[in-house]
């Protein structure tokens, strides 16, 4: 999805799936690791460029939780060609921007100061994705 950024991950829902049952699921499957899931902290809502299927805009809403490990160990995810965590890595605060981070990552980190998500829409007018 967002190539040679650091993304948060988009969940694939199974058939029936809640959000914090797929959650759980990709959290495993993805790092290793498995998560309790503590809380919702919000919401948040965002535009950007995005030219793909006739589309211009992509307009995210996304859902974050605070979780807790409970069991697992971290492991590289599978690599395979059109993967969106393509050569993924832990990155500090300090070593996220908008040149190689989604929007998503840095709403994350604002929220780890803050403890607050806007309600209000972001729109992201220069963002790019980048080859």
């Amino acid at each position: 999805m967002y190539i040679h950024l650091q993304p948060l991950h988009p969940l694939g829902h199974e058939p029936g799936e809640s959000l914090t049952a797929a959650l759980k699921r990709e959290f495993l499957e993805e790092t290793g690791i498995e998560v309790k899931v503590i809380k919702n902290v919000g919401m948040a809502d965002f535009m950007l460029p995005w030219t793909w299927n006739n589309y211009e805009f992509v307009h995210h809403i996304a859902a974050f939780y605070l979780v807790e490990k409970v069991g697992g160990n971290l492991k590289n995810p599978q690599q395979f060609e059109g993967q969106d965590s393509l050569n993924a890595m832990w990155v500090s605060k300090d070593e996220a921007s908008m040149n190689d981070a989604s929007p998503l990552i840095l709403k994350a980190f604002r929220w780890m100061e803050e403890e607050v998500l806007s309600p209000d829409v972001e729109v992201y007018e220069e963002w790019e994705i980048k080859d």
